[in-house]
């Protein structure tokens, strides 16, 4: 496994009337040709299933897909068979480059593209519009420079949890202690230790695996409905791209234990609801694991404003947009003015 992103392709599937290329097309769910108006739908669109984790197979992918180095961000993009030039889908630098043979897991899940283009540009019109600083200019005229659909590789767990815990807490209390001029009121603590049995059991924890979009990141435009999930199917990806995970099942696992473990601890001090924690030691043990390899399509896309680039996110099925907006200093001086004049006024009045 190397360290450079990698990026999932497909052969080209053509249209069975006039041999064009056909792409997936959110708006209909189904493929479609651009030239003719051609649709195709894909038959199989069951529900995915949870696979063993302990019975992951690293080479599903070896022999089906061939990779293209990014010499300008490093990205390794898969192109459909045939084609030796493109453009690479996170930095738009054009790629020539010898094919290499791409191994590990294949995906067996994914989320396909419900928003449109459009829809996802229309989504940040709203978005911008809502914040107070943007310049009004921006608001009214605002256009996309480059926008790329793409699946964000992600390992998703469920397992359930037996948990041991043993731990010291507070809680305060008051008192008045000393007279007269020094009588006064302190704070002190009681404590008291715990400890039990805490049983839980998750569903789809989900952590990004790739290079190039932070788990924050896709934080930020979540949630997918992960259990509405479908059997991967390579047609999903005619038209978009998929970013290849760089970091296995087994790592992401130890991110997602994180999680879980962090819920649980949370959940533990919430049956005591103490004042402050001393300490608590918390044993769990997990069991009945299963992982999917899911693709979450996502819109990425880019604008220059005065010379600046900002970019912006939109969840591919929902439409929430998370992004940087620039800031109207006009709009920000006006209102510290306006601020300013209304303390004078009440320091006048007073």
């Amino acid at each position: 496994m190397t360290s450079d992103t990698k990026i999932l392709g497909l052969d080209k599937i053509k249209c069975s009337t006039c041999g064009a290329s056909l792409v997936f097309s959110p708006d209909i769910g189904a493929l479609k040709c651009e030239h003719c108006g051609n649709t195709v739908d894909i038959t199989d669109k069951t529900i995915a299933e949870e696979k063993d984790f302990f019975s992951v197979n690293e080479d599903e992918w070896s022999g089906e897909a061939c990779a293209y180095k990014c010499d300008s961000c490093h990205a390794v993009t898969v192109f459909p068979q045939g084609e030796i030039a493109g453009n690479c889908p996170f930095c738009g630098a054009s790629i020539v480059i010898a094919p290499s043979e791409m191994t590990g897991v294949k995906p067996n899940a994914v989320i396909p593209f419900g928003i449109t283009l459009n829809q996802a540009k229309d989504c940040y019109k709203r978005w911008i519009k809502k914040k107070l600083y943007a310049p009004r200019k921006l608001k009214k005229d605002f256009v996309a420079d480059a926008t790329n659909g793409i699946y964000v590789p992600c390992w998703t767990y469920d397992t359930t949890t037996a948990s041991t815990y043993m731990g010291r807490f507070g809680e305060y209390y008051y008192v008045t202690v000393g007279s007269g001029k020094n009588r006064r009121t302190v704070r002190r603590t009681r404590w008291y230790t715990v400890s039990g049995v805490y049983d839980d059991a998750f569903d789809d924890i989900v952590i990004e695996s790739g290079d190039k979009i932070s788990q924050k990141q896709l934080q930020s435009v979540m949630p997918f409905s992960t259990k509405n999930a479908v059997k991967y199917d390579s047609g999903y990806l005619a038209g978009f791209r998929a970013e290849r995970y760089s970091q296995g099942v087994k790592e992401c696992y130890e991110r997602a234990k994180s999680v879980m473990d962090a819920y649980i601890r949370r959940m533990i001090i919430a049956r005591y609801h103490p004042d402050v924690v001393s300490y608590l030691n918390v044993s769990t043990t997990y069991s009945n694991i299963t992982y999917k390899y899911l693709l979450l399509p996502v819109w990425l896309c880019s604008f220059n404003y005065r010379g600046k680039s900002y970019g912006f996110m939109v969840n591919g099925e929902t439409g929430k947009t998370k992004g940087k907006a620039p800031v109207s200093w006009l709009k920000v001086l006006l209102t510290v003015l306006g601020a300013v004049a209304i303390i004078g006024g009440v320091v006048l009045l007073v």
